[in-house]
């Protein structure tokens, strides 16, 4: 059980990370690509320092896993230059919805009603709290957004299954991401000093520090529930804003924020208690089995 909290403290950890995006990214004025090509570097440096390896052992599944994490970040970039910020996010959280369908269709099991519940509830929090900022309009865009949701939910589950390797996909997808900044060095801006910050502290916190989190987290974590909690990501992410420019968010957005808070918090208590009875019973099988050894065997 303690192996599970620590999972949910780290995948915490990665989505407080990735949620300074939307305050450190205000800082650089480059091609969104040329961003993540050189953040990424940073952090395929930051990885390789704490692995002591720069080695990436490459198979076929951590390639997929790797194209998956790569496909999300460039179809979101699109969303984000396609349709407003807030269709963007909603749109690609629905991957907590395909992250449980392919957990479903791997274990060949229907979705629980408490799984589908915590879902409902976390995507109506979210709604809420981007509600009035939300376009029906710009449906490429929307498009793009409901693509990266699909990837992403990919991305969680891919990364839970005892074949993945977390930190080696991580570190091939930045690689990826890096090789495709190549064609756009001739666009970089005229660099100053909020530039260089930015992207040194996008590199180093927000995709380099995560990726350790998240690599050391989701393996200890379920899908479902890792997922979930990045959503928190989404409300996280305006509150340093607030903070930073005084950008206050509305009622909705408040009442929102707790709602989605709610439902993961509520989905983690759930998982715990699932994982302590299964534990609780591993526990009786095993007496049973020294009491049977005992008694000879008869």
């Amino acid at each position: 059980m303690m192996h599970q909290y620590r999972g949910v403290a780290y995948i915490f950890l990665t989505a407080f990370l990735w949620s300074l995006g939307g305050l450190l990214y205000r800082m650089v004025n480059w091609n969104a690509t040329l961003i993540a090509g050189f953040t990424s570097l940073i952090a395929f440096v930051i990885m390789g320092i704490w692995r002591r390896s720069f080695k990436v052992k490459v198979t076929k599944f951590v390639i997929l896993t790797a194209v998956c994490s790569c496909l999300t970040n460039l179809t979101f970039v699109y969303a984000n230059q396609l349709t407003t910020a807030a269709n963007a996010i909603v749109l690609q959280y629905i991957s907590p919805v395909f992250c449980l369908l392919y957990a479903c269709l791997y274990h060949r099991q229907k979705p629980t009603a408490k799984q589908i519940a915590v879902i409902f509830v976390a995507l109506s929090g979210l709604v809420l709290f981007f509600f009035g900022k939300l376009d029906s309009g710009q449906m490429l865009g929307n498009l793009f957004a409901i693509v990266s949701g699909i990837i992403f939910g990919a991305v969680f589950f891919l990364n839970t299954l005892p074949q993945a390797k977390p930190a080696d996909s991580s570190m091939l997808a930045q690689l990826f991401a890096a090789v495709m900044a190549i064609p756009f060095l001739s666009q970089i801006p005229s660099v100053n000093t909020s530039s260089l910050t930015g992207i040194l502290l996008i590199g180093v916190l927000q995709m380099g520090i995560s990726s350790i989190a998240f690599a050391k987290g989701i393996q200890e974590t379920e899908s479902v529930t890792a997922n979930l909690i990045c959503l928190l990501e989404t409300i996280m992410s305006p509150l340093w804003v607030f903070i930073a420019y005084g950008e206050r968010p509305g009622a909705y957005a408040v009442l929102g924020a707790v709602i989605l808070m709610s439902a993961v918090v509520l989905n983690i208590i759930w998982e715990g208690k699932e994982e302590a009875k299964e534990a609780l019973a591993e526990k009786e099988l095993a007496r049973e089995v020294l009491a049977y050894e005992k008694e000879g065997g008869s």
